[in-house]
């Protein structure tokens, strides 16, 4: 079935099954996320469990969070599974007053930010670290089994998904560094590496030195672009590690 054709309930189905977990070890940990918040809405049994995943049953908002909780999604991405966007994205009006609003983000335009010039390499203090993640990214592990883009790559490596960057592009880059590397999500796993459309089907390509194998799916039904990836944090000595050959 294609994933763009699954009902919600399918969707959370099969990432329960993609993380290991049985009905049972989710019953437990929503049971423990509802005793911890004092609420017993927080708890989801089995039957509601099964419920939710065979006969589409919407889970409110307090199950919401819990299934997001035990399966380390944010709820605007399980609100997907459903048709319903993140509100974030939505056009909004001007309002009249003051109001709270999102932190802005920090402009690659900008050469200084607090005192300290950033056109310069230095130390810095951990809370400019902040700067680097962006509330409108996602952000993406790369499996310590996972060497499609190794050595460019490392396993271990954290990457940051723009998920408004979804269209596959067909070239304009001068080196593998420029080469765009994509975010994916098949039945069963996910994927980050280099893409090439032929026709109506999507080649996950792996970096020419990786023990991976390219693979074939069909574009949009099999394989679903989260975003593309726009940075990266890697361990070096990652890199020491001997790659073994895929099956």
């Amino acid at each position: 079935m294609a994933i763009c054709s699954m009902t919600g309930g399918e969707r959370l189905r099969m990432l329960r099954e993609r993380l290991g977990l049985a009905i049972r070890d989710v019953e437990v940990a929503s049971a423990d996320i509802a005793q911890k918040r004092g609420d017993a809405r927080y708890q989801i049994s089995r039957s509601a469990i099964s419920d939710i995943e065979n006969a589409d049953a919407v889970p409110g908002m307090h199950k919401m969070y819990s299934l997001a909780s035990i399966y380390r999604r944010r709820i605007v991405d399980l609100l997907e599974f459903y048709g319903i966007d993140d509100p974030a994205q939505e056009p909004s009006i001007a309002l009249p007053d003051t109001h709270l609003a999102n932190p802005l983000r920090l402009s690659s335009q900008r050469q200084s930010e607090g005192g300290v010039d950033f056109r310069e390499t230095k130390l810095l203090p951990m809370a400019y670290l902040n700067h680097l993640f962006q509330a409108d990214c996602k952000y993406g592990y790369i499996g310590r089994s996972d060497r499609m883009m190794y050595p460019l790559l490392v396993p271990g490596s954290l990457v940051q998904i723009d998920d408004t960057k979804k269209v596959i592009l067909e070239g304009g880059w001068r080196n593998e560094y420029e080469r765009p590397i994509y975010f994916l999500e098949t039945r069963d796993r996910f994927f980050c590496c280099w893409c090439e459309r032929n026709g109506d089907s999507l080649l996950l390509v792996r970096h020419p030195l990786s023990p991976e194998r390219t693979r074939v799916y069909a574009y949009r039904n099999e394989v679903q672009v989260i975003g593309q990836v726009v940075a990266v944090a890697m361990r070096l000595v990652a890199s020491r590690l001997a790659p073994t050959q895929s099956g």
